[in-house]
């Protein structure tokens, strides 16, 4: 697989959603994740949640003297399971937007994200656009900003047809349908495509 003209936007991360209320145990955090999206959050190959934000939160954890117990469940799911206190707080690649900003609270950003596209080897035309990729079969992670500027840019404008476009609980599994000629373009932060595609290399 390739990456084509990867670079569109960029994009405020911040990666940490913290409840207004204090943890249920003092001693102990549930933190939610989608170990679906390296380098960020994922599984290793002896079974170990890793990544960047991992490291970050155990790190805050080593801190703050508590404990932590990381869940792995869908990235769409995450800001409702804070906000219903399933979980303590989420660590996932978040990408800022107002929406979520009025339901939960963020920690200051630490990473900036750029924006890229996954493309097969065959593929042969060239992306200088978002806006290009109207015209092929895409796919997104369910809950991602990547689906927010999708929908309201180009299905709700016409531009891309509805039954061209599938989303995904996980970007792994998009990755995937990529290779395997189901989809054509799949849509996302730009530093987990580059993961994506050296996992996956064809």
């Amino acid at each position: 697989m390739k990456t084509v003209s990867k670079i569109f936007t960029l994009v405020l991360v911040v990666t940490v959603l913290l409840t207004a209320c204090a943890p249920k145990e003092a001693d102990k955090l549930i933190i939610g994740t989608s170990a679906d999206f390296p380098p960020f959050e994922f599984v290793d190959e002896d079974g170990e949640f890793a990544g960047f934000d991992i490291d970050l939160i155990n790190a805050i954890s080593e801190k703050m003297g508590v404990e932590v117990e990381i869940v792995d469940m869908p990235f769409d799911s995450l800001v409702a399971s804070v906000q219903e206190g399933k979980i303590d707080m989420s660590v996932a690649a978040f990408n800022y937007s107002e929406e979520r900003d009025e339901v939960v609270d963020f920690t200051t950003f630490y990473y900036y994200a750029m924006d890229g596209f996954l493309v097969s080897e065959d593929f042969a035309d060239e992306i200088t656009a978002p806006e290009d990729i109207a015209k092929y079969i895409v796919g997104c992670q369910t809950g991602s900003t990547q689906n927010a500027y999708i929908q309201e840019n180009l299905i709700d404008t016409g531009l891309l047809p509805e039954e061209n476009f599938f989303t995904y609980e996980r970007v792994d599994q998009a990755a995937l349908d990529v290779k395997a000629g189901r989809i054509d373009v799949l849509m996302a932060e730009a530093a987990v495509i580059g993961a994506l595609k050296r996992k996956w290399a064809v």
